[in-house]
């Protein structure tokens, strides 16, 4: 009896913890959407920076990484 009782405890707790993780998910997945419809949010892959727009697609690879593929013996 003890045993069924700390169960029932023990899932309920994870019960209403998950609901409170839902609720928050929801809040920020609304606050993410806010903030792309204001244009606030930057969906570029590189920062832009010094002043240099990046175009679409273009990413300029920092210096240590412009041959990693040879490094590590990728085609």
């Amino acid at each position: 009896m003890e045993q069924e009782l700390i169960l029932g405890v023990l899932i309920g707790i994870l019960v209403l913890v998950s609901a409170f993780q839902a609720f928050q998910l929801a809040e920020l997945n609304g606050r993410v959407q806010a903030m792309g419809a204001a244009g606030l949010l930057s969906t570029s892959l590189a920062p832009a920076s010094g002043g240099q727009a990046q175009a679409a697609g273009q990413v300029q690879l920092p210096s240590g990484l412009a041959n990693a593929p040879e490094m590590v013996g990728g085609c």
